[in-house]
């Protein structure tokens, strides 16, 4: 998959999400928005997409477990593994970058010892060394802000939350879907028309 598609695919995708955040009416019987709970199932759907288009390009979403509380559990990290590939925490051939969230799950740990038990899971972004790391960057604030969007998508918060964090990812796809920026076309237009008058 190239850029280009990646990107447009996820604006698509984006832009759909935001105009289906409509804010509730309240208790009124004709309240028809669609509940939180589905959008948020929409949104993590969303995320995971994001998420396996992203590995295209060297980044890669992985899940670092701390104890299970297991026997079996002897580091104080467990990582999952990337491209069939064991991890380990710090492994040389990604650059870690800052974790996209700490959450308390009922997740299968890696150590195999427990299938389940509630436990601190942190959701790491890494970066392939030999990948192009500034679009990198791109996809992690892109990543990013579906994330938190997802986050926001919860019971009784307010959906301005998911609709501000969608905006953000479809500003920053924007911006990097052509191959010049957005500043730099604006310059180049004002310059055309300050030169044809």
């Amino acid at each position: 998959m190239d850029r280009f598609t990646y990107l447009t695919r996820l604006r698509t995708s984006v832009a759909a999400e935001i105009s289906g955040v409509q804010d509730a009416k309240g208790y009124l019987p004709w309240d028809n928005t669609r509940p939180n709970y589905l959008t948020k199932s929409s949104l993590t759907q969303l995320f995971d997409e994001a998420r396996e288009g992203a590995e295209h390009f060297g980044v890669h979403v992985v899940h670092r477990h701390s104890s299970c509380g297991s026997k079996r559990h002897v580091q104080d990290f467990l990582m999952e593994n990337v491209d069939d590939n064991e991890l380990t925490y710090g492994d040389a051939r990604f650059e870690w970058r800052y974790p996209l969230d700490q959450l308390l799950l009922k997740r299968s740990c890696p150590c195999g010892g427990d299938r389940g038990r509630e436990h601190w899971v942190l959701i790491d972004v890494l970066f392939a060394k030999g990948a192009d790391q500034a679009f990198c960057e791109v996809v992690e604030r892109i990543l990013s802000d579906l994330s938190e969007a997802v986050l926001n998508a919860g019971d009784r918060k307010p959906r301005s939350g998911i609709r501000e964090r969608l905006l953000r990812s479809l500003l920053v796809i924007n911006d990097n879907i052509r191959p010049d920026s957005l500043d730099a076309y604006i310059a180049e237009r004002r310059l055309a028309l300050e030169t044809a008058r």
